[in-house]
Parts: structure tokens; sequence; C-alpha cells
């Protein structure tokens, strides 16, 4: 359930008095939407301001939904205008983790890329758990958090005693209050 701010200015000139703006919303069927003060007296040059919460039904599918809200003179319904705005909903964060190959021999470096989105936009500042566990069972638990495009690299480099086998990679996403995963593997020789 979010919560918007409106911030309306008037511009008519100082020696106009107050005038009133109606306020409405429009919202996807089946949700709702409640503004805090549906009506601002606005004097010339000043602004006034009031929130919107808009609230999706229970079971709402994931997705972009659209709103708008729009100010009409009270007065004078010709002066009107309108912002929109989009709530998005996400039950869970789609998660994709690779390496920059699939076979690495010792001393080599291993590039890990974890791409992380929702509803096909990427996903910045999530906190991404990497969980790398070697052939022998030892694991590496690095920490990273995904850049303004919904993805964290993290690099290392193989040791000339690592174990050959096969590495598993998970990497466990969260953000919002919402999480995934995906895993993958490679081999070292």
């Amino acid at each position: 359930m979010p919560l918007l701010a409106a911030l309306l200015t008037g511009t008519d000139n100082a020696s106009c008095g107050a005038s009133d703006f109606n306020l409405s919303a429009l919202v996807p069927s089946g949700w709702s939407a409640v503004l805090n003060n549906p009506t601002l007296a606005i004097n010339p040059a000043t602004t006034a301001s009031t929130t919107l919460q808009v609230t999706a039904p229970v079971g709402a599918a994931d997705g972009f939904y659209n709103f708008s809200v729009t100010a009409a003179n009270s007065s004078d319904p010709a002066y009107t205008d309108n912002a929109s705005g989009t709530v998005v909903i996400a039950s869970s964060l789609a998660v994709n983790v690779l390496t920059d190959k699939g076979t690495y021999s010792r001393n080599q470096n291993v590039t890990v890329t974890v791409t992380v989105s929702s509803a096909g936009s990427p996903i910045a500042n999530a906190t991404v758990n990497l969980t790398i566990t070697k052939s022998n069972g030892s694991t590496l638990k690095p920490t990273l958090t995904t850049g303004a495009n919904g993805t964290a690299v993290y690099k290392f480099r193989l040791g000339k005693k690592d174990p050959v086998g096969v590495y598993q990679v998970k990497a466990d996403a969260s953000a919002n209050g919402i999480s995934g995963s995906a895993t993958t593997s490679f081999n070292v020789q």
C-alpha cells in the first residue's frame, strides 16, 4: 500500500485570491485510492500538498499498474492538470547467475555475474548472498549488492592447491522484502 505525495503550485498572479482544486485519483479496477485531502486551497505563487494511498486487492498478480491523479480548479474546471505513476507488484525476484567460463584451470580467475530483476526491470541495491561450494565441500560466502543495472559481480582466483571437480554456485537475492535464488556450476581441472 504505497503512499504518494501530491504537490500543487498556484500560478495565478498576486492580485488573485486563493483557488480551490479538487483532486481525484484513477486506479485499476478493484484497487482503492484515498486522498488525505481531496481539496486543496492554493494562494498565488504558493504550494499545497496531500498524500495518496493506493491499495491493491488481495491476490493482485505481479506486474505494473498505472494510476493517475487529476487536479481541477473548482471555479473553472478548464484549469486542470494531471500526474501519473506506476505501482509494481512483485512476489519474487528473478535471479540469474553465471560464470564467464564453464571450465577453469587452477590459478585462473573466475568471474561470477548475478543479475536481479522483477517484472522485467532491474533491481538496484538488492543484497546477493553467494555460496560457492568447492568440490571438496569447502565454501566461499561473499555478500554483494546490485548496481543500478541490477547486476553484481564477484571475482576470485583459483589457487594452485584448490581441488579439481565440479564447483556449485548459489545466489540468494533479496530486496524490499522479496527474494529469489538461482544456481549454476563450473568445472576445475
